[in-house]
């Protein structure tokens, strides 16, 4: 036998309908398998009881147990896109605040910057005509 045992041929064993041998042999396998070995006291405890083993029910008692629904955590997850959230505005507001004091205006190549331009007050010199180099010679 290869250690699968129905339910009815486990019925046998508790009632203890085997020969020696096949005895032996389930109880071998019940050594090595605790389920079997569950399966085997459930049995035993059905017989004292005199309910019937309902196999439907234990399946989808077992099937429940091993398959448990996924259940999402939100609240860890309220955390995270509070977190991230935070982070961007204050991101955000670090680069405006270093940007503002920052402005740049370009500049063109054919322009000029004249700094603490004065202003002549003294007339004597609007009379003197100062040739500009950029203009042609007639």
């Amino acid at each position: 036998m290869n250690n699968k045992f129905t339910i009815s041929y486990l019925r046998k064993y508790i009632n203890q309908e085997l020969t020696d041998l096949e005895m032996h042999k389930v109880e071998e396998a019940s050594h090595e398998d605790q389920f079997l070995m569950d399966l085997i006291l459930g049995l035993e405890e059905e017989l004292k009881t005199a309910q019937k083993f309902n196999a439907v029910e234990i399946d989808s008692q077992i099937y429940s147990r091993t398959h448990p629904t996924n259940k999402l955590r939100i609240g860890y997850f309220k955390y995270l896109s509070l977190a991230a959230s935070l982070l961007l505005i204050f991101g955000v507001g670090l680069f405006w605040y270093f940007k503002k004091d920052s402005n740049i205006n370009p500049v063109n190549a054919n322009s000029t910057v004249i700094a603490n331009r004065e202003t002549l007050t003294d007339t004597t010199l609007n009379s003197i005509k100062i040739e500009e180099p950029n203009q042609e010679k007639i």
